[in-house]
């Protein structure tokens, strides 16, 4: 908790929860003041307080952050409002991301007529190699998908990639960027195609784009439909 003292001699900053509403103490504190102010207006608040923010205020709390001159302790109090406010959002793709990767898991198993068929559509051969392949990369994917967290994601606040997300393929931790900041729309297959561009789950690569592309790069190149990540977005989050 702050101390009322030399640097803020009013207490107005203090820590602890105020009872004043977000808009009276931003209106209280000066210009110079109002970064720290909605810092520590976010960092008292738990989740469930931040989504009952009405929109405009959330953004005006995010817009005296400043995301780009942000201190990493503002960056913090931004991240927080942003996680609070899609939270569902988020959890519900990886949660469909999950059940769609379990479901190639259990065609593999299977590895009946249609199962094959769905294989030879995104990748132009079923064999029995391309199926232990397979078994493989489904098993990478769904490893890393049942480790999202929260934390993973990230506002890619400004970039417009023309992806709803982007990631660095080196990227250890799999921190996953959402274009603008905004997950609504965002799908399982969305987050199957960020996962898959990692090193260490599929090392595929961004070589073309669009469901038509990727059936007929199957049906062309098997082997650059391997290296392909919209041939695996398509194979893991489209049944036929």
């Amino acid at each position: 908790m702050m101390v009322v003292g030399q640097n803020d001699p009013t207490g107005r900053l203090a820590r602890s929860p105020s009872p004043r509403s977000p808009e009276l103490v931003l209106k209280e504190v000066g210009d110079t003041e109002r970064t720290e102010a909605a810092r520590e207006l976010v960092t008292a608040m738990k989740p469930a307080q931040i989504r009952e923010l009405a929109a405009p205020m959330r953004r005006k709390l995010q817009d005296f952050l400043s995301w780009n001159q942000a201190t990493t302790e503002d960056r913090e109090a931004i991240l927080k409002i942003w996680h609070a406010v899609n939270d569902a959002a988020l959890t519900n793709a990886v949660v469909e991301l999950k059940d769609a990767l379990r479901s190639r898991k259990n065609d593999l198993r299977r590895w009946d007529e249609p199962a094959r068929q769905h294989v030879k559509t995104w990748y132009g051969v079923a064999n029995e190699d391309t199926r232990r392949k397979l078994q493989e990369r489904v098993e990478r994917m769904l490893e890393a998908a049942i480790r999202l967290e929260l934390p993973c994601f990230q506002p890619a606040l400004g970039a417009q990639p023309n992806r709803a997300v982007f990631v660095f393929p080196a990227d250890k931790a799999h921190s996953i960027y959402v274009s603008d900041g905004e997950p609504a729309g965002m799908a399982a297959r969305d987050l199957c195609y960020a996962l898959a561009c990692f090193d260490d789950t599929c090392e595929a690569r961004d070589l073309i784009r669009g469901e038509s592309n990727a059936r007929l790069l199957a049906s062309k190149s098997p082997e650059d439909a391997w290296a392909n990540a919209a041939n695996f977005e398509g194979y893991a989050g489209k049944s036929d």
